[in-house]
């Protein structure tokens, strides 16, 4: 269910920046490219309908959640997922060709930064919610209650780190493509320090658990020496 949850907020917001970023749009954009030579104009909004796409899937990630078998269950949600991503991800690449400014015969810039970062980031996202819902703990020095909430942790800094760098990709890459490097950047960054940070709040924990044990041993142990 988490899985449903959260694609179905994460596509729904992603529709409602898209349609926000058409609103700033001309009534009038390239929408048909021979090659990066823009050879047709018309309205913006025939591109909403690939974000829009990607939110209806939500319907069919919800029915497959509530499948029995897990196995088949997380394929399936897998799959759908990246079907998704994918149409998101094309979303906004044409976004970015059509807000360049070019005009009817003219050839627009390929947005390398966003083809190649975005996907990156919806990687880091589909990460974070495996490791909240589906992948095992990775911190064995930890009782079982303890893993699972250094995991689900770390998925929630996954998830936020792709979807800060995922924002900040598409607006540089709209705005300032000579700096889509920085979202690059900032996801390399953001996912290498919620790892460390999780490390170190299990290495902590795991310090303490055994301080813990440690005291009811010596304490024990008095208590039967007095007896």
């Amino acid at each position: 269910m988490f899985q449903a949850t959260l694609y179905t907020v994460l596509s729904l917001f992603n529709l409602i920046c898209f349609v926000g970023g058409v609103l700033v749009l001309p009534s009038e954009v390239p929408i048909h490219f021979d090659g990066l030579t823009a050879d047709a104009v018309g309205s913006p909004w025939v591109f909403v309908a690939l974000p829009a796409a990607a939110a209806l899937i939500s319907a069919a990630i919800w029915t497959a959640s509530l499948m029995k078998r897990s196995k088949t269950r997380t394929v399936l949600l897998c799959c759908l997922s990246a079907v998704g991503a994918a149409l998101a991800v094309l979303g906004w690449v044409f976004f970015a060709l059509i807000s360049s400014g070019v005009s009817a015969g003219e050839t627009a810039s390929f947005p390398i930064a966003l083809s190649i970062i975005l996907p990156l980031c919806f990687v880091a996202i589909f990460f974070g919610a495996l490791f909240q819902s589906v992948l095992p703990p990775f911190f064995s020095r930890l009782e079982d209650r303890e893993q699972w909430e250094i995991s689900a942790l770390l998925g929630r800094l996954l998830i936020a780190v792709g979807g800060v760098s995922a924002l900040l990709c598409v607006i540089l890459s709209c705005l300032a493509e000579k700096w889509s490097f920085l979202s690059a950047v900032l996801l390399v960054l953001g996912v290498a320090l919620s790892f460390l940070f999780c490390l170190l709040r299990a290495n902590s924990r795991a310090k303490k658990s055994f301080a813990v044990k440690q005291t009811e041993e010596n304490s024990g142990g008095e208590r039967e020496g007095q007896g």
